[in-house]
């Protein structure tokens, strides 16, 4: 039954995706998953669940490990090193981007998870910039750097993974990581 419930998951990723959640039909999904209806609504109960359940498997969720994993100690590696984490958390599954956009507002459960996923970030990177600020010799307020540093890279990522696809994200993130360490590194505030 896991394998079967893998394929309806799978064909729903494929399908929510690209056509959103009002377009894409169930008998579609139970169709590419290989699967009668029947089996679709006796593992998911309605649409709607299988929706969210799709959601909660391939979500992209920022933990300690996928966000910092490749700090080293040095300030600006590291703060190029968390930029493509936070990249990678987010161009590594278009699909998931492409349906969480296109029906965010439809799903109050879902809506109220990926509001919270820059705030998580944000403090993971925050904690971060506060171990690291003596050695980076920052002055700013760490929470505050680290704020405009996650939403920087998240608006971008987001934008260009929906609108332009991932192959223009690797170099973008570099380009903007670079002017974001700058700004860190000269610490030039703007009130």
């Amino acid at each position: 039954m896991d394998e079967t419930r893998d394929r309806i998951l799978e064909a729903a990723l494929d399908l929510f995706s690209v056509k959103g959640y009002a377009a894409a039909r169930t008998r579609e999904i139970a169709e590419r998953a290989g699967v009668n209806e029947v089996t679709l609504f006796r593992l998911f109960g309605s649409k709607r669940e299988l929706y969210i359940a799709v959601y909660r498997r391939f979500a992209m969720v920022a933990s300690e490990e996928s966000i910092l994993s490749g700090v080293t100690g040095d300030p600006r590696s590291d703060v190029f090193s968390i930029a493509r984490a936070i990249a990678a958390l987010f161009s590594g599954n278009t699909k998931i981007v492409h349906m969480s956009i296109k029906d965010i507002d439809a799903f109050p459960e879902i809506n109220a998870e990926l509001k919270a996923q820059p705030e998580v970030l944000v403090s993971l990177v925050s904690a971060y910039f506060s171990r690291i600020a003596p050695i980076a010799d920052w002055s700013d307020d760490p929470a505050r750097l680290a704020r405009v540093f996650v939403i920087s890279l998240m608006g971008t990522v987001l934008h260009l993974t929906h609108f332009k696809g991932d192959r223009f994200v690797a170099d973008f993130v570099e380009d903007l990581t670079a002017v974001l360490w700058r700004g860190m590194r000269d610490q030039v505030p703007c009130k």
